[in-house]
């Protein structure tokens, strides 16, 4: 799978900003369910 980040128009309001000063809002993970589970039990997940 491969996606042109910098052609969504979803993504045209933060292209303007350097990446340093962007906050990390959240992860997607895509994947069948009990190995994600295993992957990140024990993690904090709303801060």
């Amino acid at each position: 799978m491969s996606t042109d980040l910098t052609a969504a128009p979803s993504r045209e309001p933060v292209l303007c900003f350097a990446a340093d000063n962007l906050d990390l809002a959240g992860v997607a993970v895509h994947a069948p369910r009990k190995p994600v589970d295993k992957v990140i039990k024990g993690l904090k997940l709303h801060g």
